[in-house]
């Protein structure tokens, strides 16, 4: 890790096994509201990157004003985070090891950044990280330079001096545009995206994050 001044975390998907929560709520929503939600509805969504509400809408009948608002979405994100997020495999190890050379660690995510500090905080690990940054509480997502450069500008460091650990496909490419090194994490909600992922990635850890420092 030389010339390395900080390296940033995404949370969901990447420290916190969350990624099949978030393609799995709309319809476990409209379950509980009532739809006949079946399970090749759950199937449809299991693979998709982001949660499909148009399908589901077309498929129920669903009028934009039924579909639950932003702030009801998080209420079940943050019961899970509470309830029953865990660690990816690795992590702590990895963040041990991290802390060891002396590194700042930072996350940056799409979630806001009080459902994210609420996570770091429930699977206890928020005492790794000197910053925590939402690309949604900007407006915005991680498929944007200037996004990163936000970022990265509040941390006071540059693309080339970092290491962006991340699981999803466009935001990979992101950072590699900017020059940053790219540690990817293996995400069964993004297996069809693994053989782009591994070719762009510097390191890919399969199982674990300990093999990043293993190899």
């Amino acid at each position: 890790m030389n010339g390395i001044t900080h390296v940033i975390f995404d949370f969901d998907g990447t420290l916190a096994d969350s990624q099949g929560y978030w393609t799995m709520l709309n319809p476990l929503i409209l379950k509980e509201r009532g739809y006949p939600v079946d399970d090749a509805d759950f199937e449809k969504c299991k693979t998709a990157a982001l949660p499909d509400w148009e399908y589901l809408k077309k498929k129920y009948g669903i009028s934009d004003q039924d579909c639950p608002t932003f702030d009801e979405t998080m209420e079940y994100i943050d019961l899970f985070y509470r309830t029953e997020m865990r660690l990816k495999k690795g992590v702590l190890e990895f963040l041990e090891y991290v802390k060891g050379k002396g590194i700042p660690m930072a996350v940056f995510s799409a979630t806001r950044e009080s459902s994210v500090r609420l996570g770091l905080s429930c699977l206890g690990i928020d005492s790794y990280f000197d910053g925590v940054f939402s690309a949604g509480d900007w407006g915005t997502n991680k498929g944007h330079k200037e996004t990163y450069l936000r970022c990265l500008s509040l941390l006071g460091t540059k693309p080339e001096n970092c290491i962006m650990v991340e699981d999803a496909l466009y935001s990979i490419k992101t950072a590699k545009s900017l020059g940053m090194t790219v540690y990817a994490v293996s995400e069964p909600c993004f297996a069809s995206d693994e053989a782009e992922i591994r070719s762009l990635a510097d390191r890919y850890a399969e199982e674990s994050m300990t093999e990043f420092f293993q190899k």
